[in-house]
């Protein structure tokens, strides 16, 4: 296993524990609010992707991290969401989401 592999699923890890909490603080961007009215995503399947997914990309700018989560909705649709967690995981900031489309 790589580091980078190693890295990014610990992230995975403490995102899960994170999601999995009675009740996580999720704060959404505005920008993040238009993709999911615009993209019909729905916060139960950001939720479910924090839940369940897995980190693929990790960015570093400045003092913050930014995370891409890769997950599956419920209804079987393949979402990515960037997220910058904070305060040790007490809090996550929703940046923006998109559906994937796998070229055929």
């Amino acid at each position: 296993m790589s580091g980078c592999e190693d890295t990014l699923r610990q992230r995975t890890s403490k995102l899960h524990l994170f999601a999995i909490q009675r009740y996580p603080r999720l704060k959404i961007t505005l920008h993040a609010r238009e993709r999911m009215l615009e993209r019909k995503i729905s916060e139960i399947d950001i939720r479910s992707i924090l839940k369940t997914g897995n980190v693929v990309k990790v960015e570093q700018q400045g003092q913050e991290e930014k995370w891409n989560v890769r997950g599956e909705t419920d209804d079987r649709r393949e979402i990515e969401v960037v997220i910058a967690p904070q305060d040790a995981f007490i809090r996550v900031t929703l940046i923006t989401t998109w559906e994937r489309r796998i070229p055929k």
